[in-house]
């Protein structure tokens, strides 16, 4: 009511969005009131459905991160250019410093990877973004706190905006365990191939 008279008093239209819980209603209401002659016009507009969505929306934001902060993966999103939008605790605990990047800078991320695979992590990223389509591959992250490089495999998807294209969000996995069983599991296989050339020359 205070409002509506300063409405009236001052000639100032009123905006306002309100919860209405009363009498068995239970809306959440935008109200416009504007002064006409001596007096004032009201109106109502119900923004429930929206509101729902958008709480709908939170909720659900605060249950990606709180997953993907317990996650015993890299979680990450990105931006159509590669700008990190978002890094759970783990990558940023095993990369180091602040992975979010602000909107005008150029990516960071490529000072975290070897630098051999820079370059070919650029040509899969921009591919996907051209097609609108997923991307997995291979790489090499440096620890922060050893400054060593390990294999990650890396998954991605496409995120969208209503109809926008805005990006990725992703996962990655270290693998660097398989890289070195692979890698000592070759080198064995040539000492025998080896062996067995020196038991025929021998021979």
């Amino acid at each position: 009511f205070d409002a509506y008279v300063n409405v009236v008093e001052t000639g100032e239209p009123l905006l306002r969005e309100i919860a209405y819980a009363r009498d068995g209603i239970d809306v959440y209401l935008r109200v416009v009131a504007a002064k006409t002659g001596d007096g004032f016009a009201v109106s109502f507009a119900d923004l429930s459905e929206r509101r729902r969505a958008e709480e709908a929306i939170r909720e659900s934001e605060a249950r990606f991160r709180e997953l993907s902060e317990y996650s015993p993966m890299f979680v990450w999103m990105a931006d159509e250019d590669g700008r990190v939008l978002y890094a759970n605790r783990l990558m940023v605990d095993y990369l180091g410093g602040e992975m979010r990047d602000a909107p005008t800078d150029p990516p960071r991320w490529p000072l975290h990877v070897h630098p051999d695979d820079v370059d070919d992590v650029w040509r899969t990223f921009y591919d996907a973004a051209a097609h609108r389509k997923p991307f997995s591959q291979e790489l090499r992250y440096r620890r922060a706190d050893t400054g060593d490089y390990e294999w990650h495999f890396v998954q991605s998807v496409p995120r969208y905006v209503g109809d926008r294209f805005a990006g990725f969000m992703g996962t990655a996995v270290n693998v660097h365990s398989r890289h070195l069983a692979e890698a000592a599991l070759r080198q064995s296989e040539t000492r025998v191939r080896e062996s067995e050339t020196r038991f025929r020359l021998a021979s």
